[in-house]
C-alpha cells in the first residue's frame, strides 16, 4: 500500500536490479500494488517538480507493506514588482531586493516582510509554487511620520555665543541633507 500525494509516479527495485514501474497515485494519494513477489525492494516516489524519496520495503506473504511519504517540492522563486527600492526580509533574514528575482525559496506559504528606510515595514504573504516562479505587486510602502523637537542647552557659554550655537545649529534627518537651523527647531 503506497499513501503520498496525488499523481505520484511509483517504481519499484528488486534487491536483483529487476524494476517494476508500479504506476501512479490516486487523487486521494493512494495506490495499492499487488504484483511484487517477496523479497526487498527499494520504492522511489516521483512527480514533476518535487523531490524524488525513496524507501526499501520488505514484502512478506500475508503481511502488507506500507510505504507512506509525502514529497517535498523543489524550490521555487519571486519577484516583487514594487515602485521602490526595498529590502525582502523573512524570519529576520535579508533574502533579497524588490524588482529582483528571489531564488531557492522553499516551496509553500511565506510571510515576507518590505524594509526601506524611512518608510513603515510592509507585510505580505506569498505561496511558493514547485519549482515555479510567482510575480507579485508589492504594497505600497508608506513613509514614516513624527515629530522630533529639539533643543539646546549651552551652559558655561557667554550670552552672545549661546544666541550663535541656537541660531546656527546643524541637523540631519534619515537621508536628508544637512541643514542649519535655529533651535528649539
Amino acid at each position: 500500500e503506497i499513501q503520498s500525494d496525488p499523481g505520484v509516479t511509483v517504481a519499484a527495485v528488486s534487491e536483483s536490479g529487476e524494476e517494476f514501474n508500479l504506476g501512479t497515485t490516486d487523487r486521494s494519494g493512494r495506490r495499492t500494488i499487488n504484483t511484487l513477489r517477496e523479497g526487498r525492494y527499494t520504492i522511489t516516489l516521483s512527480r514533476e517538480n518535487y523531490a524524488p524519496e525513496q524507501q526499501t520495503v520488505e514484502i512478506i506473504s500475508g503481511k502488507p507493506a506500507v510505504v507512506d511519504q509525502a514529497l517535498t517540492g523543489l524550490p521555487g522563486s519571486v519577484r516583487i514588482a514594487s515602485g521602490r527600492v526595498a529590502e525582502v526580509w523573512e524570519n529576520g533574514k535579508k533574502i533579497g531586493e524588490t524588482n529582483t528575482t528571489i531564488k531557492n525559496l522553499a516551496a509553500g506559504g511565506h510571510t515576507l516582510e518590505l524594509r526601506r528606510r524611512g518608510f513603515r515595514t510592509e507585510r505580505l504573504t506569498v505561496d511558493i509554487p514547485p519549482n515555479g516562479f510567482k510575480p507579485v505587486t508589492a504594497p505600497a510602502l508608506v513613509p514614516e511620520a513624527g515629530s522630533i523637537r529639539i533643543t539646546a542647552d549651552v551652559r558655561g557659554a557667554t550670552p552672545e555665543q549661546a544666541a550663535l550655537y541656537l541660531k546656527q545649529t546643524k541637523i540631519k534627518i534619515g537621508d536628508g541633507e544637512w541643514k542649519t537651523v535655529a533651535l528649539p527647531y
